[in-house]
């Protein structure tokens, strides 16, 4: 009986709270791609991403450099965070990556038709390097079409800029499925 209970109750609990829970799609940006998105104001968003890597040669090892993300929305289309990656190849004999971002969003909210503007100041501790993106993203109906600009101060931990370019666009069917792809340019100074 005390199993039945609980189990009710958890059921009503869910029931009431499910209902009050929207989480943010990521349906709206292509992959790998930062974007305009900044979290709800008052939310706390985690990203946890995998990129895999499969060495040349004979051996075809698969390298993961996991990457977490979080934000926190600090009221209107602001927000502040940092990517932390523990498998890192930004700076050499420093496995671990931390970059401390803010990002602002002008225009329309994530997932609303017309244009956003987003500007990303950054500091990547490991290449001890002041980072910089400026992204814009167009949404009509089911279609997004996103660009950025990236500028980094210390390419891998090194003197001289880099400077690199990147587009793409997410396709959603539903509110469920979408198809997306982006492609990325380095330029050099």
């Amino acid at each position: 009986m005390r199993l039945l209970r609980s189990c009710a109750l958890t059921a009503v609990t869910m029931s009431a709270v499910v209902p009050l829970l929207a989480g943010q799609s990521l349906l709206y940006r292509p992959p790998n791609l930062g974007g305009t998105w900044v979290p709800p104001g008052g939310v706390l968003q985690f990203n946890f991403m995998h990129r895999f890597i499969v060495s040349p040669g004979t051996t075809r090892k698969v390298v993961n450099t996991p990457t977490f993300t979080f934000a926190l929305g600090l009221g209107h289309q602001l927000a502040i965070g940092t990517h932390y990656s523990s498998n890192s190849f930004v700076a050499s004999g420093k496995p671990n990556e931390f970059e401390l971002f803010s990002r602002l969003r002008l225009g329309a909210e994530e997932g609303r038709q017309g244009v956003a503007l987003a500007l990303t100041p950054a500091y990547n501790a490991a290449a001890k390097s002041f980072d910089g993106e400026a992204s814009v993203d167009f949404t009509t109906g089911r279609l997004t079409v996103a660009a950025s600009g990236r500028g980094i101060n210390k390419p891998f931990g090194q003197s001289g800029g880099k400077f690199a370019v990147g587009g793409g666009a997410s396709l959603r069917f539903n509110d469920y499925i979408a198809i997306g792809g982006r492609i990325g340019i380095s330029l050099w100074h």
